[in-house]
Formats: structure tokens, sequence, C-alpha cells
């Protein structure tokens, strides 16, 4: 269920004679739409053209109701005839409608889709766009009376005029041009809010919006969901298409380029011969907004590349994996780097034994397609924004990966360069393997650069004695300050922290969410257990909500996401497969703190147990994906058993990817449990295993024994698990070239199996087994026989 439903409506008036372009203007218009594969058409034969009064009022409740039924996002067009009628009523006409409409003659605007609004309530959010005449008085009608949405719901309406003419369709065509040129300073898809500008252009007309949620007046922004086409002049971003374009969107949209943003693109562009560049800065200074820049850098005139500049992007998040970084990387270089998919294919018809057993799935999909993809003078550019955000673990393998592509030993990836970010002191920032990288360093904005921006998004209001604070603040919030200041309306009291403007942003989401202040809590409380960047699969709220028996529709939960503003980021907003989660790292402790420990609890709870719910056989790839998520809700939750059955459930064939599995749990069970828990000695050993597994045996060998030492002091020598260690251990003497300590150790745990476990255990007959064939190794055959013999 779920969409985006489009109709159209092209209508001449006999009572006022032709106008000559409503039915190309209404093709041409629902070709754009639904061509650009953002809409699927109401109607199948394409418009509506030429109804009659009945036929007018029954495609709009067609459409009505079709949007209700499949819970979609609805899009009305009008093009035609419209005369305004006293205060407030506007009227769309059809074919025999008269000069002098009513009610019964002609569509009402305001009160028509008022009461369609009212009666279909599980529509997704409504779009209506009219080209039309004094079009003006419906527009100032529907801000007064379409007081229905209260209940819920999101509306964006675009007209032609306000209280004048709409002259020869302008309003229809300069849409349908601007959507084939596209937007070059708008996001990822055209908003009314990006077209309006363009509609200026219209002579001896105004164009005017109107935004609404849930019963409140947006006129500064707009819903990201309620978008309309494709933005055609983002098609050589390298996060087009990926749900990262709808953070880059946030980062960018409206963005101040300040002398010292320039400064810091050029820096960064200029240190392009170095193969391993490092961005940091404290919180909210604008690393990921410089990365954005550079994925765009046609919104900064001062930059001198294009968007093919960066191949591939990547923007971290707490629920990153190596295999999520991958995955991401390997989709981007394969669409473009020309050959990257030709050699791609090549490397893995090539692979050998051992490949397979001891190669890692970074290694085999992106580090050696990249070493064959040379041309002279072509360089590959890589972005990986965030090295701070994600688990340790995950952090350590990331920047050992990073390392390996740009290590000055690796000439045969001379052509490969790597940008990374990371917050100032946190770690990831000093790393060893990431030494070698070229430093460049974001200082935060300043009061008066902060005030510019406010001042961009709300206007003149905002004084500077209002930002002076900032000034002992800086190491905190940053530009994020500049966007919850321009989204929390004024109050006596101005907040003297970043926290208290999160507080304070916060408590107008909740004010005006009225009877839906817990749906609200509650979503912002699972963003906020998903972490930040558009990871959380909003299919996957709402099955939460369902797992809670407090079932909200997705209309419901976006329209929280629209009062929650500048707290939330979306990844493909108003789609199927959106995903959301906090704009910020540091929004999470303050946020955090407003839910509850119990109710963040609750929340990591609630998405483990969903997340149990989702087959290998689900549709949605993104429910897929962040299944790899449970164990970290597990562990935040209280239920680490459970967490390590997670891991060990997505155990796979390649033994390298099963060793980076368990280094990436392995920190966390540390930071969550402590060193010395049950459940860490056993995540441990399962990453000794596999460290043998993948061809470290010396590695692996030395793993046990720390584990075994610690093992011996809190679960004692008689414990199942130590003397599971110490057979992992002795077996692995023996790999390492010495089956006489194989021989001794595993002698001496068999003389303790059989005083803990009796002769007939399945561990102590494993042991003996085991012992056997270390006994003919060592030269002893006949003992080795005889062992067997008496096993057997």
């Amino acid at each position: 269920m779920g969409g985006r439903l489009a109709l159209v409506i092209g209508s001449e008036c006999d009572a006022l004679g032709g106008l000559g372009f409503t039915g190309q203007l209404a093709a041409d218009l629902h070709d754009a739409l639904v061509g650009s594969e953002a809409w699927r058409p109401v109607v199948d034969a394409g418009p509506v053209l030429d109804p009659d009064v009945a036929g007018l009022k029954a495609a709009i409740t067609g459409a009505f109701v079709a949007a209700d039924i499949a819970r979609a996002t609805l899009l009305v067009a009008f093009i035609g005839h419209g005369i305004a009628k006293g205060a407030k009523d506007h009227f769309l006409l059809a074919k025999d409608s008269p000069s002098s409409p009513d009610s019964d003659t002609a569509f009402h605007l305001v009160q028509g889709i008022r009461e369609r609004l009212d009666r279909y309530r599980s529509i997704d959010g409504l779009v209506v766009l009219v080209d039309a005449c004094e079009a003006g008085e419906g527009l100032q009608g529907a801000a007064e009376r379409w007081d229905v949405l209260r209940g819920g719901g999101r509306v964006e309406m675009l007209v032609a005029s306000t209280d004048g003419s709409a002259y020869n369709g302008c309003f229809t065509s300069t849409l349908v041009r601007t959507f084939a040129v596209g937007v070059p300073r708008a996001g990822e898809s055209l908003r009314c809010a990006d077209v309006e500008p363009a509609l200026s252009s219209c002579p001896g007309q105004e164009a005017a919006r109107l935004a609404f949620t849930t019963g409140r007046g947006l006129s500064a922004d707009t819903d990201d969901g309620l978008w309309l086409v494709p933005n055609v002049a983002r098609r050589d971003d390298a996060v087009r298409g990926l749900s990262s374009a709808g953070l880059v969107d946030q980062l960018t949209r409206g963005v101040i380029a300040t002398g010292a943003v320039k400064e810091n693109l050029t820096a960064v562009v200029e240190a392009g011969h170095h193969r391993l560049r490092m961005v940091t800065g404290p919180a909210g200074c604008g690393k990921s907004t410089l990365m954005s820049l550079l994925i765009r850098p046609a919104l900064v005139d001062t930059v001198e590349v294009t968007a093919r500049y960066v191949d591939a992007a990547v923007f971290l998040d707490p629920a990153s994996t190596i295999q999520t970084v991958t995955d991401q990387l390997v989709a981007q270089l394969r669409r473009r780097v020309a050959e990257f998919e030709f050699v791609a294919e090549f490397v893995a018809a090539h692979l050998t034994d051992n490949d397979r057993g001891t190669a890692d799935t970074f290694e085999l999909t992106v580090t050696r397609p990249l070493e064959r993809c040379r041309r002279p003078g072509r360089r590959v550019t890589i972005l990986i924004d965030g090295l701070d955000q994600p688990e340790e673990g995950t952090r350590n393998l990331i920047a050992a990966a990073i390392s390996n592509l740009t290590s000055i030993e690796r000439t045969d990836l001379a052509h490969v360069r790597v940008i990374v970010t990371a917050r100032s002191g946190a770690a990831g920032e000093h790393r060893d393997p990431l030494d070698h990288a070229h430093r460049i360093e974001l200082r935060p904005p300043s009061p008066d650069e902060l005030l510019l921006a406010v001042r961009a998004r709300v206007g003149q209001t905002w004084q500077a004695q209002q930002l002076s604070w900032v000034s002992t603040h800086l190491q905190v919030g940053g530009w994020l300050i500049a966007r919850l200041l321009s989204e929390t309306r004024s109050s006596q009291t101005t907040p003297t922290t970043l926290t208290e403007a999160i507080v304070a942003r916060f408590g107008q989401a909740l004010q005006d969410s009225g009877p839906d202040r817990e749906v609200v809590r509650g979503v912002l409380g699972l963003s906020v257990a998903a972490g930040s960047g558009p990871v959380l699969p909003l299919e996957l709220v709402r099955r939460v909500f369902q797992v809670r028996n407090s079932p909200q529709s997705l209309r419901q939960i976006r329209d929280c996401l629209v009062l929650l503003g500048a707290l939330i980021t979306r990844g493909r907003p108003g789609e199927p497969n959106e995903l959301i989660g906090i704009a910020h790292t540091v929004l999470a402790d303050p946020l955090a703190e407003q839910i509850g420990v119990t109710n963040m609890r609750d929340a990591h709870r609630a998405l483990a147990v969903a997340l149990s719910g989702v087959a290998s056989t689900d549709q949605s790839e993104e429910l897929r994906s962040y299944s790899a998520a449970a164990p970290r809700h597990l562990l935040l939750a209280g239920d680490p058993g459970t967490a390590l059955e997670a891991i060990d459930a997505a155990v796979g064939s390649r033994a390298a990817d099963n060793r980076d599995l368990w280094l990436t749990w392995l920190p966390l069970f540390v930071d969550q449990l402590g060193p010395e828990h049950p459940d860490t000695l056993r995540t441990r050993s399962n990453l000794a295993y596999w460290l043998g597994e993948a061809g470290d045996i010396a590695g692996a060998v030395q793993a046990l024994r720390e584990l075994l030492a610690d093992q011996l002091r809190v679960l004692g020598a008689d414990h199942p698990d130590t003397l599971g260690t110490r057979s992992n251990l002795a077996y692995l003497l023996g790999a390492t070239g010495d089956p006489a300590g194989a021989v001794q150790a595993f002698r001496e745990l068999l003389a303790d199996q059989l005083r803990v476990l009796g002769a007939d255990h399945p561990d102590t007959l494993r042991t003996r087994s085991n012992l056997a064939p270390w006994l003919g190794r060592a030269g002893d055959i006949a003992g080795a026989v005889q062992a067997l013999r008496e096993l057997l």
C-alpha cells in the first residue's frame, strides 16, 4: 500500500470562451508527472479533459477515494477557468459551468477539498496545483477553513494567481519546463517551494503557495515528502537515488557560502594530491555540509570542480557496518566509474580458494577492482563522512580499509583519493592506520555567520544580541544551532545553550502535535535509538507501533516527522522505502534525556522485537539491511544473550567476513557489559576462532591465551567455556607447527574433562578424537592408532 497518485484535469468552459491550451498543457503536465515515475495516474487513460460539472466532481472524488484506499499521497492539478466570488470563495469551472457559478454548477475549491479531507483521512498527504484566475481567494479560504487537518494530514497548495488573472497557461508550461531542466540549487526532488521562484517569470500574475501540517501553516518551509518530480539537475550527484541524498538536501538547503566555507572547500580540493585527506572539527562546524558541497559544488561559485569530482560518498551512522559501507561504495562505483563493473566481475571470476578463505568482502569487491581501474589522468575520489559515528568495532574496520586504500605502499592504488571527516577529539580521528592523512581543521561558525544563516531563513527578526551567547558555546552546535533557532518560535526566553535550543525545538513539536504527543515522542525515541542520519526504515517504525499495540499509519508517522523539523533527517521522503534518523549526533543525549532512560531502553527493545519479525524473504531491502543492527538494539535493551544469537545467525561462508563480524560487535559488548561478563568472553572466543579460520593462526593463539587467562580468573578452571577455550588453543598450537605442544595440551585437557565431565561426555570424546591425529603428527603412529581404536 501507499505510493503516489496524480489526477490532472484540463477544462474549457463554454460560457467563458475557449482558452485553447488546457488540453495540451494537461497532457504535458500529466506526462511530466507520470513519466518521471514519481506518480501513478488515477486515470490510466491520461488527464481528464473538458468534464461537465458532475464529471469534474466525480473525478476529484474518485481520486480521493483511490488515494484513501491505497493510503497514498495524492496530487490534484487543475488547468482552466477559475472565478472568485466573495471573500475566500473560489470556483473551478467545468465545461458546462455558467459564468456566475455556485457550488452546484462548479467545484468550490475550498469547501470541496475541505469536505474530502474530512471524509478521506487515510490519504498520506495532498498536493493541489491550480492554474486558474483569481485563485488567491481559494488560497486564503484554505488557510482559514482547512481546519480539519488538525486531525492529521499534510497539504501543499500552489496557485497561478492571487487576485488577478492567469495568462496563457504560463503557470503550467513553466512548471513543465522547470521539471525538464531541473533546479540547480534545489535538492534530490523538486518541491512546490523549489519551483515557485521560476513562476515569477510569468508576466501579469503572481503565484502563491500554502503549506499545512496537522492544521498548522508552514509558510517558511514545506514537507519534503510532498515533492513533485525528481530534480534532473541532481542526476550527476554521487548519492543520486540513495537515502543519504535526503541528508545532503537538508545540509545544503539554504546553505550560506561564507568566506570560511569557500576557503575550506578550496583547501580540500587543492589538497587533492594527497591520497588521504581528513577533515576535522567540533560538532556542528560544518564537516558534513562541506562534504555535501563537494557532492554539489555548483552551489558554491568559487569551487572549480563539477559533480563528477566525487565518485562515491558514504555518510556513516551508528548502524553502519563494513558490509553496508562496502555495498554503498560498490553500487556507486559501478554506476560512476566506467570500467568498475567489468573489472569487478573479472575479479570475482578469478578468485582462488585462498582468496575465498582469507580475503574479506571489502578487499574482494572494492579494493581489488579499484586496482584495475587505472587510466592516465583519472582519479577515483571517495568520501567517507563521520568516521566517529559507527560503533568502535566498525570504526576500526573502516579505518583499516581506508588505510589500505591510501597507504603509500599500495602503488597500484595511487589513483585513488579518499576524503574522511571526523569530529575533533572523537574516537576515529587520531587512529594509527590514518596517521598518514593530510589534515584540514574546520573552525566553528562565528556568531555573525550564525546570525546571517538564521536571518536568511526567517527574515530580519532575529537580532545580534539574541545570538551573543553563541560565542561561549561554539564547540558544540555551530550551524545546527542556526537550523534549530530558525524553526523555533520566538519566546520571552532565548536558549542559552545548545541543549536548551534542542529542548525548545522538541517542546514546540509536542505543543503543535496536540493529542498526538505520545506518537511524536515515540517516533523521536525510535529515531534517537537508531542514531543520526537516514538509517531507520519508516516501515519498521510502523511495525514497532504495532508491536506496542498502538498502531499508527505511515501518514500519521509522517505528520510527526514534519512537526519535528530540524531534529530529524529523512531519506527518500514520501516514498515507501523512506528512512529516518536524528539530524545530528549531538542531539542524541539531550533528546534521550527528554524521552527518559526507561523509554529509550523500551525503544531499543521494541526495535529488536520488530526486527525479529523481518524475514529473509521480506520485500523491503531496507528492512533486511537494517536487520544487521539487531544485536545493537538487543544489547542496549539489556538482552546480550539474544544479541549473541543474532550475531551467530549472521555468520556466513567467508571466514574473513565472519572475523570482521565479531570484530564489529566485541567493543560494544565490552562497553555495555564489561570485559569480564560471560557473554563478552563468549564473543572473544568466537572472534578468536574466526581469526584462525581466516588464516591468522598466530593472532588466534594470542587471543585464546588472553581469553583463557581471564576465563580461569573469572569462570574457573572447570567451567565448560574455559575447557572449550583450552580445546581450541590446543588445536591451534598444532596448526602453528607444534604437534608436541598440541599433544601435551590435549592430554592435560583430557584429564580434566574426565574428572569434570566424565568419560562418555561428547566433549571428552571429541578431545580424544583430536588428540589421536596429533599423536601421529608428532611421530607416535602406533600410539595414534591405539588411541583411535580405544575411542572407536
